[in-house]
């Protein structure tokens, strides 16, 4: 089974959480609670109707794809203002950390009930880019052990490790 499903908005990410003056803890991102909890109805939109308890109990893989709004400055300007530049780049290589996007992607799996727990995601692949709207595209699908840990490419040479 595979459960595929997208989370249209800015990717937020969860980093520390920071403990306040009088002893609370808070999140540092502002912006987490609304996103998760959009992610959270995405993600339940997406889940079987027919299951009671977690979609998967075992091994996951999640394939994520983090797409982040243009900066202003990879467009052109004047009459070019709504054109990108070719050299604006694909990859996002600033902040947020892809692996803190994948922290809040992973608890909002756990709070949908896709997963029991976010530690049962064993392979992860993601990718944060820019794009022309922001959005996240998530895919979740039972994990399977691969058949050798031998890479491909050196079993198709018949080169010895």
């Amino acid at each position: 089974m595979i459960i595929e499903f997208t989370i249209p908005g800015r990717p937020q990410h969860q980093g520390s959480r920071t403990r306040g003056r009088y002893g609370g803890t808070h999140d540092d991102n502002d912006n987490l609670a609304p996103w998760r909890k959009d992610a959270i109805a995405c993600a339940l939109e997406a889940r079987p109707p027919d299951l009671a308890g977690p979609v998967f109990i075992g091994p996951v893989s999640v394939c994520a794809l983090f797409v982040f709004p243009h900066l202003k400055g990879h467009y052109g300007t004047g009459r070019n203002a709504r054109i990108l530049k070719e050299s604006a780049p694909y990859w996002v290589t600033t902040k947020p950390d892809t692996d803190k996007c994948q922290r809040a992607l992973g608890d909002v799996l756990t709070f949908a009930g896709i997963v029991r727990d976010d530690n049962q995601i064993v392979r992860w692949e993601a990718e944060k880019v820019y794009g022309d709207l922001p959005y996240v595209e998530v895919a979740i699908a039972e994990a399977h052990r691969p058949r050798s840990t031998i890479p491909s490419n050196i079993l198709s040479t018949g080169a010895n490790p």
